[in-house]
């Protein structure tokens, strides 16, 4: 299977206490992986997950939460809190060179320590080529690149049953969903599914439940 891959790396990753990056297109499901990775990790699981999304703070409310340095109250920023469990800041790829060394300088120290409670596990998520001011941590890390939705779309009936676990799918929504080229990878799939079950209203879920742009790729495929 295509994902087999990152399937194997995420199992090793779990077993180690490396920091992780994970690369792939929006949608694919990094967040979702690590989140994982981090609950089957012996030392980080039932341990506390503190997420940052670098594309979507503020800039001073970022450099707060990530920049300050640690201190025995609360004044210091919302990484500290992820000692003993596991940072995962996605989209770094978002934060400047400089801003990304910054970072790099103070988390280090932290990383591999087995000094727990004070020891971080880190994940990084990014959207394509993983930014080379990260390069000391890369050189340390796990790293996992998931495929986009449209290279396993031998998955498809199993995420559906994943997302929609109770609902029955016409087989002609099948052929449409397959025509489909998943720009928004599985992070549309799952928006897509939960609203043409909702459209259902408990019946079969069929091709007008779903949106246009999915009957155009089918009829694109059929011409």
């Amino acid at each position: 299977a295509v994902l087999q891959p990152a399937l194997e790396r995420a199992r090793a990753a779990a077993e180690s206490p490396y920091p992780v990056i994970l690369c792939g297109e929006p949608g694919t499901g990094k967040r979702h992986l690590a989140r994982l990775i981090h609950c089957v990790t012996e030392v980080t699981r039932g341990k506390r997950l503190v997420e940052l999304d670098c594309a979507n703070l503020p800039s001073a409310v970022l450099a707060h939460e990530l920049l300050a340095e640690p201190s025995s109250d609360d004044s210091g920023g919302r990484w500290q809190k992820a000692l003993g469990g596991t940072l995962l800041l996605s989209n770094v790829n978002a934060l400047s060179d400089e801003f990304s060394q910054q970072a790099t300088n103070l988390l280090m120290p932290f990383l591999l320590s087995d000094q727990r409670p004070h020891g971080l596990r880190l994940m990084l998520t990014a959207t394509g080529e993983f930014p080379a001011a990260w390069a000391q941590i890369v050189a340390i890390a796990f790293e996992i690149h998931l495929p986009p939705l449209r290279d396993r779309l031998e998955d498809l009936a199993l995420l559906l049953r994943h997302f929609a676990p109770d609902a029955d799918w016409d087989r002609q929504v099948l052929s449409h969903l397959l025509a489909y080229e998943w720009p928004g990878n599985i992070a549309e799939l799952q928006r897509v599914a939960r609203q043409a079950v909702y459209l259902a209203a408990g019946e079969s879920v069929e091709a007008i439940h779903l949106p246009d742009q999915l009957h155009d790729a089918d009829s694109h495929v059929a011409g």
